[in-house]
């Protein structure tokens, strides 16, 4: 077994991180000074899909759930919270917040697995184990390519602990079939004997049976992709294919009389030792999930699953003979205010029975976790448990110096306006609401305007809107020429000036708010490089009206015309591929703007980006934000996430960037993938770090 990580990784990061900011270590340097800061989510509300959930079999309210890209929770019971387990994953290993499967051991109920991955082409995967209910983790000697946040996420478990000798873990792979440890996760060998599976998808599906008697080791079963379920009665040495079923089993459950239930892509079947039987409710429909109750095995209930909302949840209380829809009389209690009902049973990934309350049911979904306390109860009602899970992806945000606290620009959730910082929000950005807002900015002269742009359909589909009331109410563009909406930024002083750069095009510009749009001249294309990209390159002067900037491809290009004509100016190092570059005006200070360019470093230009002075210290910029400024400084408080004298976390300088403190610690290391800053202009030190899967985090001196 590898040495404890919390920290995660002092062991891996020698192995994967070759080249990246840091590695994971936190140097202590004689240079830096640290100050103790609070760092705690933004209540946003959910938001991200839960893939998968795990209920121990002995002990009642330990439950687990898995993210895509947002990591491992479990559920506080006696608070109503979930409580994220894996945030002390660094930034260079921000691919393990995706989760691919969860295991528990029936007899020792604080030990607990995770497969972790988000992205088969990222780095690093591991297979995960905690003794203590996830509150640390250490690395077994198992690392393969996950894929948490693609092909059939929902479906699984892919890994279990053997009830017979808990020391023994088998776990299925996307491509590299199955893998078993008898030592508790220390070793791991190959099972050659059962097939790989589709490419990508593999072996997705875990589940045990009954032993004959004591002494026999219980049957294995094996869900593979485009290849069916296989049978093992001698713990996994050789196998059997069950003929004739399904091809694409997505999650099975097990009757303790003597019945394998199978969730597949084509229905819902059960194997009796002999044959096959197809009793899905609606013949040739896909099924996400199958469960059943163990004090009533009767009693069953699986989820229809396609790529939308209000997919139905079936329950039978004679074995699969009948089945009823409880979608139809279901009542959904939103504990998010701004959740539209169509946030119930989206994409549904599982529903399950609680083996300690026979008709209380979980079910996860696109957006976050439900339970009923009675699935059998007509109408039937449904309620949520978002307080703590935080799972949004953030394109950007923005912290006014008046009005909101904090707007926010979200991928799939449109946006959200926060008059405070410890409740949701009541309502999320309409007219137009759009899936995603990809850029977000105020008027430096009158924060009441603000102006945001975003797509639909992954960006398919741009639409716009200002606001004249701080957020609160919103007036649509007229429909822009430009099919893909990236970013936007709004002149300091007239609110009629509007500058948007499109998806792997140059900026364009209005002088109406958006009633009619312009072609620019002179700036070239490609700033923004997919929807998915969340550089920043575009920003607007907070002093001069008229002045904006563009960096792309390596030269820092300004406009003083409102955006309608731009020249090259500065040349800065070509940021590589991958990282982000973030433009940052300083408030109250004419032409000066900070560009934050990764590896290549942090510059500041006081010229309106003629010339641009790099700052020595910082090595690696990730992001840069400007917030209040110290009470003994007239500038503002400049942030930066990135790596200073060989410490990789969030810094603050008071004194233009001479000096650095660095605001973080180790056990809070904010890392999955922030992708945006914003510094607080009303308190000093506050600063805001949007995520790729952990929703916002507000940092705040102690």
């Amino acid at each position: 077994m590898r040495t404890s990580i919390i920290p995660l990784f002092k062991r891996i990061s020698k192995v994967f991180l070759n080249g990246l900011p840091g590695g994971f270590f936190f140097i202590i340097s004689i240079h830096l000074q640290a100050e103790p800061y609070i760092w705690r989510n933004v209540p946003l509300g959910g938001g991200g899909y839960v893939t998968g959930l795990v209920i121990h079999p002995a002990v009642a309210d330990l439950m687990y759930i898995r993210t895509d890209v947002g990591g491992a929770y479990r559920w506080d019971a006696p608070n109503d919270r979930m409580i994220p387990l894996t945030d002390g994953i660094g930034y260079a290993e921000s691919n393990l917040y995706g989760i691919d499967g969860i295991a528990l051991a029936p007899s020792h109920p604080d030990t607990v697995y995770l497969v972790c991955g988000k992205y088969a082409w990222a780095e690093p995967h591991a297979v995960l184990k905690s003794t203590n209910r996830g509150q640390t983790w250490t690395q077994t000697n198992l690392s393969f390519q996950a894929e948490a946040n693609q092909s059939v996420r929902w479906a699984g478990e892919c890994i279990v602990v053997d009830p017979f000798d808990e020391a023994v873990v088998y776990c299925g792979t996307r491509s590299c079939g199955l893998w078993k440890t008898t030592d508790g996760g220390e070793n791991w060998y190959s099972i050659p004997s059962l097939p790989h599976g589709m490419p990508h998808q593999g072996i997705r599906t875990l589940c045990f049976g009954s032993a004959v008697n004591s002494l026999d080791p219980p049957p294995l079963y094996a869900g593979v992709m485009g290849e069916g379920v296989y049978e093992s009665w001698d713990q996994g040495t050789s196998w059997r294919p069950l003929a004739r079923g399904p091809s694409y089993p997505q999650r099975m459950t097990w009757d303790p009389r003597g019945t394998l239930y199978v969730a597949a892509q084509n229905g819902i079947y059960r194997w009796n030792g002999k044959a096959w039987q197809d009793c899905s409710p609606v013949q040739g429909r896909e099924y996400s999930s199958i469960s059943l109750s163990q004090p009533d095995p009767d009693l069953l209930v699986c989820a229809e699953r396609f790529h939308g909302v209000s997919n139905p949840i079936y329950l039978s209380q004679d074995g699969g003979k009948t089945w009823r829809n409880v979608l139809e009389d279901s009542v959904p209690h939103f504990q998010v205010p701004w959740w539209p009902k169509a946030y119930f049973a989206a994409s549904t990934a599982q529903v399950g029975l609680d083996p300690h309350h026979p008709r209380r049911a979980w079910l996860v979904d696109w957006f976050g976790t439900w339970h009923t306390p009675d699935i059998t109860a007509q109408p039937c009602e449904w309620f949520t448990h978002e307080t703590g899970h935080e799972e949004m992806v953030v394109f950007g945000m923005i912290a006014p110096p008046t009005g909101a606290l904090l707007l926010t620009a979200l991928a799939d959730n449109s946006g959200t306006r926060h008059a405070d910082l410890d409740t949701f929000p009541l309502t999320r950005f309409d007219q137009p609401l759009v899936q995603s807002t990809t850029g977000l900015d105020f008027c430096e002269a009158d924060p009441r305007f603000i102006v945001r742009v975003g797509s639909k359909n992954d960006g398919t589909a741009s639409a716009g809107a200002w606001s004249e009331d701080n957020g609160q109410s919103w007036t649509t563009f007229e429909p822009t020429p430009f099919a893909q909406n990236g970013r936007v930024a709004l002149s300091a002083t007239n609110p009629n000036h509007i500058v948007i750069l499109p998806i792997g095009d140059s900026p364009k510009y209005s002088r109406d708010r958006g009633q009619h749009w312009h072609e620019s001249s002179g700036a070239p294309q490609g700033g923004i490089g997919n929807f998915w990209h969340k550089a920043n390159p575009l920003a607007a002067d907070r002093v001069e009206g008229s002045w904006f900037y563009y960096f792309e491809g390596g030269t820092v290009h300004g406009s003083e015309d409102g955006g309608a004509t731009w020249e090259p100016r500065a040349r800065l190092p070509r940021e590589k591929k991958g990282f982000l570059t973030t433009l940052a005006s300083v408030p109250g200070r004419k032409g000066e703007v900070w560009v934050s360019l990764g590896h290549n470093g942090l510059f500041r230009s006081i010229d309106g980006g003629h010339t641009f002075t790099q700052q020595e210290q910082v090595a690696w910029s990730h992001l840069v934000a400007l917030g209040k400024p110290a009470p003994c400084s007239s500038y503002p408080t400049l942030f930066v996430y990135g790596t200073i004298h060989k410490t990789t976390g969030v810094f603050r300088s008071i004194d233009e960037g001479k000096t650095w403190m660095r605001i973080n610690s180790d056990s809070q290391p904010i890392g999955n993938s922030p992708e945006c800053m914003a510094g607080d202009r009303r308190l000093f030190g506050r600063v805001f770090i949007g995520t790729n899967g952990r929703g916002i985090y507000v940092g705040t001196p102690q």
